[in-house]
């Protein structure tokens, strides 16, 4: 089976299902890069939007979008 996330650049990736564990994607605006996060390092979250709102996520299925590391260092130094 395989998977299917549009990280918000209008470009869809594929993952095939069974060769990874399920997992969250983290998106760079910047550069497009794309990370993965297992749904345990996210569970915090998870739960209180549960507890919080009632809210359950779809587990396989969270996209967040934002700067990586590299993007968001050059984004906070001075212009040379």
């Amino acid at each position: 089976m395989i998977a299917v996330f549009d990280p918000g650049d209008g470009k869809r990736r594929y993952e095939h299902l069974g060769v990874e564990a399920p997992h969250h994607h983290l998106v760079c605006h910047a550069c497009g890069k794309v990370i993965q996060v297992a749904l345990d390092e996210l569970q915090p979250l998870t739960a209180y939007l549960a507890e919080t709102y009632g809210f359950v996520t779809d587990p396989a299925g969270l996209t967040i979008p934002g700067l990586c590391a590299a993007c968001s260092a050059d984004a906070a130094s001075p212009p040379d």
